[in-house]
């Protein structure tokens, strides 16, 4: 009998550290978009003190990219701009007049939805919104972005990647449906497609022309 009840409360310390160790090491739901990673990889990371935010959309990889190298560039947080329902190959096919993204961005009343916020927006005093340019503007997503997330007085501008097209109207178009007041709108820029997350070709061109804009 007493070798039993030993062996009973041994399994019960067991248990219980290894309850223990499931609880620390559960990471909480809301927050794996919203990353600052100075090793270039994605995941969750600890609040940073940094006051600007690079928000992007990717579906290829290559505006990733250059979201990753203005983040080195900015010292930013990174928040990655999901789509509710994801973009398959055949919704981006440009050849396609029944696409998805051929439909969405010929639709001026078309809303793509997300999949979450950035819940804590309002902390950050630059907001640098990334995104590619499909058919001359930004896609339907990025509207969806500046609609629902208050940048009062805040400094916003754009960059993007495109095979072609320049930034073009797009950003007007989001000065037009941003919420908020007192928003500083900055110039932005197109970058030819970063090779990498590290690209110093890329990052030089970053910073060059913010400080042509006065952003660093």
């Amino acid at each position: 009998m007493k070798k039993i009840v030993i062996s009973l409360l041994a399994l019960g310390v067991f248990l219980t550290i290894s309850f223990s160790a499931f609880s620390c090491n559960k990471q909480s739901p809301g927050n794996s978009s919203q990353t600052r990673d100075n090793s270039n990889t994605d995941g969750q990371s600890s609040p940073s003190n940094s006051k600007t935010l690079v928000a992007y959309f990717s579906c290829t990889g290559n505006t990733r990219k250059l979201a990753k190298n203005a983040q080195s560039v900015f010292g930013a947080d990174l928040f990655e701009i999901v789509p509710e329902v994801a973009y398959t190959q055949a919704d981006l096919n440009y050849n396609d007049s029944t696409s998805r993204a051929t439909r969405e961005q010929n639709d001026s009343d078309a809303s793509v939805a997300m999949n979450g916020k950035c819940e804590n927006i309002s902390g950050y005093d630059k907001v640098i919104v990334c995104y590619p340019i499909w058919w001359g503007i930004a896609p339907k997503i990025i509207n969806t972005f500046v609609k629902e997330h208050d940048l009062s007085g805040k400094t916003v501008t754009a960059i993007c990647t495109s095979g072609s097209s320049g930034i073009g109207s797009s950003m007007d178009n989001l000065k037009t449906i941003a919420k908020g007041s007192g928003i500083r709108w900055v110039d932005g820029k197109r970058f030819v497609s970063p090779s990498s997350d590290s690209d110093e070709t890329t990052k030089s061109s970053i910073r060059e022309w913010a400080s042509s804009v006065n952003l660093i």
